[in-house]
C-alpha cells in the first residue's frame, strides 16, 4: 500500500481520510517500508497536507496513544522548527494561564536547541516519564501537568528512520500539537507558516475543541511581541500587533534562550516576571490567547491583561514553585532564584 500512495502523493494526488489513516496504521506498527514512507511524507509536505490526511493520521495516531485523564483541561503547543532560537515561551505561558485559573496538560517534546518544554522541564527535575496517573494527580493538584509526547506516543517512535529519510518538516510536525492524549477542550496552536491555519483550525474545530491557531510574521509559530502575528479564531483571520492588546514592541534578542543553558532562565524570569519586559509580554500575550480560546476571557486583550496580573501578583510565579516542590527538584529552582 505504501509504495502506491507515495507515488499518488508524488503526482500530485491526495489521500483519502481511509488512505491516510490506513497509511498511518502501517508506519506506527512499524510495518511500512522507509523509504516509501519518507517519499511520501515528503510528498504531502511539499504540495501540503489535505485535512483528509491530517485527519486520518491523527485518529490513527490517537488510536494508538496511551490516555491522560485531564477533564476540561486547555493545551498551549506549537508545531516547531521555527528555528529562532527562543526560551520555551508555550511552557512559561502554560504557568501563567494554569495560575489565572485555565488548567492546563501541556503536551510536548525535547527542542533541537535543547529549549523543548522536556528539555527545561527536566532541567527542573521533573519526570519525563511519569506515567497518567502521576500527571493527572498533578493536574487535580496543580491545574496543570506535563505529557512528554514519546512517553504517551510509542509507536510514534517507529516514524523515525523515515523522517529522517525524509528530511524537514513532514506531517508529524503538525500532528504534534494534534495529538494531546488528554483531548483538551480548548487548545491555543502555533505554526510556522501561514497555509497551515485553515487545516488545523477546522480539524479541531470540527472535534468540539475551541481553538486559536497563531503564528508570527518573523516566522515563529507563536505570538510574539517582536512582530506582527495573526491568529484564526472563529472562523476569522485577525492581524494583531503588541500595541493592539496593551503590550510593548520588543526585539527578537530579549526572547531568544542563549542556549540550553539560559533557557531554564529565561522561562524563569517570564513567569516571575524578572525577566526582559519583552519575554514577559510575549509569555503573556500567549497565556491571554489562550485564556480567550478557553472562554475565560472574552477576547485576546483582556487575556493578556488577566495574565499581565497574574505575573505582576507573584501567582504565576508561586504556582511554579508548588508545581516543581510536587513534581521535580526545588533547589534547581532556588538556584536560579539567587542568581
Amino acid at each position: 500500500m505504501m509504495a502506491r500512495l507515495a507515488a499518488l502523493a508524488s503526482g500530485g494526488g491526495s489521500l483519502t481520510y481511509e488512505e491516510a489513516r490506513g497509511a498511518a496504521g502501517e508506519i506506527l506498527a512499524g510495518t511500512a517500508p522507509a523509504d516509501q514512507t519518507a517519499r511520501l511524507l515528503s510528498a504531502m509536505a511539499s504540495r501540503g497536507e489535505t485535512a483528509d490526511e491530517l485527519a486520518g493520521m491523527l485518529d490513527s495516531m490517537m488510536g494508538s496513544c496511551i490516555r491522560l485523564d485531564a477533564p476540561g483541561a486547555a493545551d498551549l503547543c506549537g508545531t516547531g522548527g521555527d528555528k529562532l532560537g527562543t526560551f520555551n515561551i508555550s511552557t512559561a505561558a502554560s504557568f501563567i494561564a494554569a495560575a489565572a485559573g485555565t488548567r492546563v496538560a501541556k503536551h510536548g517534546n525535547r527542542g533541537s536547541s535543547g529549549a523543548g518544554s522536556a528539555d527545561v522541564l527536566e532541567k527542573l527535575g521533573c519526570d519525563l516519564g511519569q506515567g497518567p496517573e502521576e500527571a493527572a494527580r498533578l493536574y487535580d493538584i496543580h491545574g496543570i501537568c506535563f505529557a512528554f509526547a514519546p512517553a504517551y506516543h510509542p509507536a510514534v517512535a517507529n516514524a523515525a528512520p523515515a523522517r529522517r529519510m525524509a528530511g524537514g518538516r513532514t506531517i508529524f510536525n503538525l500532528l504534534g500539537p494534534l495529538a494531546n492524549p488528554a483531548r483538551p477542550a480548548s487548545q491555543l496552536v502555533g505554526v510556522s507558516a501561514g497555509a497551515d491555519m485553515g487545516a488545523m483550525a477546522r480539524l479541531l474545530e470540527g472535534r468540539g475543541t475551541s481553538c486559536i491557531i497563531a503564528r508570527s510574521a518573523c516566522g515563529a509559530d507563536e505570538l510574539v511581541t517582536a512582530s506582527a502575528c495573526e491568529v484564526l479564531w472563529k472562523g476569522r483571520i485577525l492581524a494583531l500587533r503588541p500595541g493592539d492588546v496593551g503590550l510593548h514592541e520588543s526585539d527578537l534578542s530579549e526572547i531568544r534562550a542563549g542556549g540550553p543553558d539560559g533557557a531554564l532562565g529565561a522561562l524563569v524570569g517570564a513567569v516571575s516576571g524578572g525577566g526582559p519586559r519583552g519575554a514577559v509580554e510575549t509569555a503573556a500575550f500567549n497565556a491571554g490567547a489562550a485564556l480567550a480560546a478557553a472562554g475565560a476571557e472574552p477576547d485576546i486583550a483582556a487575556g493578556v491583561a488577566a495574565a499581565l496580573d497574574t505575573v505582576k501578583g507573584g501567582r504565576a510565579y508561586r504556582l511554579l514553585e508548588r508545581f516543581v516542590r510536587d513534581a521535580g527538584d526545588p533547589a534547581v529552582l532556588e538556584g536560579i532564584g539567587d542568581g
